[in-house]
C-alpha cells in the first residue's frame, strides 16, 4: 500500500503562436521567443492511484530568487509560483521509437484538481501545501503556459508521444513501472488525432541462446535482456531508447534460465542456479558489474526474485526437500536461508503489491495453487487456492492490495483466479489450448497482457482493459520458449522469445 502515481493524457490539438521575450513561457525556458512555434497541445495528469497521500509540503516562500541549485523547487514566471523541477518529461518518438524532437522536462506544482476514483476523499493539497490526495489527480491543462511540445519543422505522419511523471523519481512510490504513457498521433498539416497503437512484425536480436529470455526494465525506454549462451554463461544485450546494444557475455557457468529484477533506474540484479545448485548472483550497479558471487543453497528450481523497495531483495526457489526457500538483501546484509515450509511441485511465482508485502504461489502435489504471504511482520501459513492445474502459476499485482494469477487446467485452457483485496474471485476459464504456462504483465491499474505458446508454436495473447476480456489473438511466430514480456509505459509491450534458431525474437506493441 502506498503512492502510486500514473501519468493520464488526453485533448491534443495543435496551436501556432508567437511569443515575446518577455512572456511567461520564454523567462521559464520552455519555448525561444518569435513567429510561428508550431504547439502540440495536450492535457497531462498525474493521478495517484494508490491508497495513499502523497504529500510533499510546501515549496519556499515567493517571490524570487530562486533557491539553491541543489533545491527541488524552481519559480515560475509562467505560472507565479514555485514548480518541482522536471517532474515531468515528453518526448515526441516515430514508430521506431526513436526521438524526433529534443524531450522537454516540465517543472510542476502538485495538487488536487480532479478526482479520478469514483469515491475519493476530500481535497487536500494546493500549490502552497503541495501533494496529491489518493484517488485524486492534478492536471496541467492544454492551455495552461508550457504544457505543450514545439513541433515545427515536424513532418506530417504518424508519431508516439511519451510522457512520464515523477521523472526523476524525486517523491517516493510504491512502484515507478507505470510513470509513463504512450499514445499514437497523426499529424496532419494543424490536426493532429490520436490513433491506436498496434504490434510491430517479430524482429532477430541474434544470439545462439539455450534458455528461454528474461527481460526487465529500470525505466522509460530502457530494456535489459538475459539468457544462456551455448557457454552456459550468461549474454546480455539492451535497449538505450535509441538503438540495440550488442550481446555481451557476463560470464559465469549456469544451469537455470536467468531471473533479473531492478529496484532503481540504473540498478539490475541477476539471479541463476549454478553447477552446484547453489545460487548465483551478479549485479549492474549503474557503472559497473559485479563480480558472481554464491548466495549458497541447494536448489532444485529455477530462483525467482522480487524487490518491494529500494535496495531489498528477496528470492525464492524449491529446495531438494520440495520446500520453499527464501534469502534477502535488507539493504547491507544478506539474511541466511530460510525454509518457508510446503510440499510444492511447481517453481515459485512471487510478487510484491507494496512496501514489505510478498506473496507467493506453488502448485502443490494436489496439484491445486498453494500461497503464502509476508505481512510486514509475519508468513501467514500456507493455504490452498483449490484448481486443477497443470503449468507453474503466472502471477502480477497492478495496485495495491490486488492480486491475479493464471496457470493452465488440464484441458490446457488458461485460468484465472484474483484477489480483489477483500475476498478471493474463483477460478474462471479463459479458454484457449497452450502448451507453455502463462506470462502475464500489468502496464498499468486495471490492465492485463497473458501470453502463450499454442498447438500452432505460435505465441497467443488475450487482455483485460479494465472492463472486458479480448478474446484470444495470434501474434505469430515460430516459438520455442514462453514469451518474456515486459512494459516500460502504458500502452508499451516488448515481448521476447526463443525460435527455431535459437535466436532471440522481438515483438513491440506501441
Amino acid at each position: 500500500m502506498g503512492v502510486n502515481l500514473v501519468t493520464m493524457l488526453r485533448n491534443f490539438w495543435i496551436e501556432t503562436r508567437t511569443f515575446a521575450t518577455t512572456d511567461g513561457d520564454v523567462l521559464d525556458g520552455c519555448i525561444t521567443a518569435g513567429a510561428a512555434h508550431k504547439l502540440l497541445r495536450f492535457d497531462f495528469l498525474c493521478h495517484n492511484a494508490g491508497n495513499v497521500d502523497l504529500h510533499v509540503g510546501p515549496p519556499p516562500p515567493p517571490p524570487p530568487p530562486d533557491p539553491p541549485p541543489d533545491s527541488p523547487w524552481v519559480w515560475s514566471a509562467a505560472h507565479h509560483h514555485y514548480h518541482l523541477k522536471g517532474f515531468n518529461s515528453y518526448k515526441l518518438l516515430n514508430t521506431a521509437e526513436q526521438q524526433v524532437v529534443p524531450g522537454f522536462k516540465q517543472a510542476f506544482c502538485l495538487m488536487d484538481i480532479e478526482h479520478i476514483d469514483p469515491t475519493p476523499n476530500a481535497a487536500t493539497y494546493t500549490c502552497g501545501n503541495q501533494g496529491i490526495s489518493a484517488g485524486w489527480a492534478d492536471v496541467y491543462d492544454s492551455h495552461l503556459p508550457c504544457q505543450y511540445i514545439a513541433i515545427e519543422g515536424v513532418p506530417d505522419g504518424d508519431y508516439r508521444l511519451l510522457a512520464t511523471t515523477n521523472n526523476l523519481q524525486f517523491v517516493a512510490e510504491d512502484r515507478y513501472t507505470d510513470n509513463s504513457m504512450l499514445v499514437g498521433l497523426r499529424v496532419a498539416g494543424n490536426t493532429v488525432t490520436q490513433i491506436p497503437l498496434q504490434w510491430t512484425g517479430w524482429e532477430s536480436l541474434g544470439g545462439v541462446l539455450t534458455s528461454p529470455p528474461h527481460a526487465v526494465s529500470w525505466g522509460p525506454e530502457r530494456i535489459d535482456l538475459f539468457a544462456l549462451g551455448q557457454d552456459h554463461g550468461l549474454w546480455h544485450r539492451w535497449w538505450d531508447g535509441g538503438n540495440w546494444g550488442g550481446w555481451e557475455s557476463l560470464g559465469g557457468v549456469l544451469t537455470s534460465p536467468p531471473h533479473a529484477v531492478s529496484w532503481l533506474p540504473g540498478r539490475l540484479d541477476i539471479f541463476a542456479l549454478g553447477q552446484d545448485h547453489g545460487l548465483w548472483h551478479r549485479w549492474w550497479d549503474g557503472a559497473n558489474w559485479g563480480g558472481w558471487e554464491s548466495l549458497g543453497g541447494v536448489l532444485t528450481s529455477p530462483p525467482h526474485a522480487v524487490s518491494w523497495g529500494p535496495n531489498r531483495l528477496d528470492i525464492f526457489a524449491v529446495g531438494t526437500d520440495n520446500a520453499v526457500w527464501h534469502r534477502w538483501w535488507d539493504g547491507a546484509n544478506w539474511g541466511g536461508w530460510e525454509s518457508l515450509g510446503g510440499s510444492v511441485m511447481s517453481p515459485v511465482s512471487a510478487v510484491a503489491w507494496g512496501p514489505n508485502r510478498l506473496d507467493l504461489f506453488a502448485i502443490g502435489t494436489d496439484n491445486a495453487v498453494w500461497h503464502r504471504w509476508w505481512d510486514g511482520a509475519n508468513w501467514g501459513g500456507w493455504e490452498s487456492l483449490g484448481g486443477s492445474v497443470i503449468s507453474p502459476v503466472g502471477a502480477v499485482s497492478w495496485g495495491p492490495n490486488r492480486l491475479d494469477l493464471f496457470a493452465l487446467g488440464i484441458d490446457h485452457a488458461l485460468f484465472h483466479k484474483w484477489w480483489d483485496g477483500a475476498n478471493w474471485g474463483g477460478w474462471e476459464s479463459l479458454g484457449g489450448v497452450l502448451t507453455s504456462a502463462p506470462e502475464v504483465v500489468a502496464w498499468g491499474p486495471n490492465r492485463l497482457d497473458i501470453f502463450g505458446i499454442g498447438l500452432d508454436a505460435a505465441l497467443w495473447h488475450r487482455s483485460w482493459d479494465g472492463a472486458n476480456w479480448g478474446g484470444w489473438e495470434s501474434l505469430g511466430g515460430t516459438v520455442f520458449s514462453p514469451g518474456s514480456p515486459v512494459s516500460w509505459a502504458a500502452n508499451e509491450l516488448d515481448l521476447f522469445v526463443i525460435g527455431a534458431d535459437s535466436a532471440v525474437w522481438h515483438k513491440r506493441f506501441g
